[in-house]
């Protein structure tokens, strides 16, 4: 189980969980932040953006797996689903 990750709630208590997380628009900002946090904690991430250079070269550098998506395209979402 490559993608469980122990988690420290702000009580003290410890949570063992599998997560895999989607990120739209994480090739830069806030979005790459979170990407990157979540990596570090044991997630798998799916790292998304529009232009699939700028999202293939944030995802290798987090460690992420990368999705081509623009939100705006019904066609681009039919092909991420």
């Amino acid at each position: 189980m490559d993608n469980l990750c122990l988690a420290l709630w702000p009580d003290g208590s410890h949570h063992r969980y599998m997560t895999i997380t989607l990120i739209t628009g994480s090739n830069t900002g806030l979005g790459f932040e979170a990407a990157r946090r979540l990596v570090a904690l044991g997630h798998t991430v799916y790292l998304t953006a529009r232009d699939p250079e700028k999202g293939r070269v944030a995802a290798v550098a987090l460690g992420a797996r990368f999705v081509q998506l623009d939100v705006t395209d019904d066609a681009s979402v039919t092909r991420a689903a």
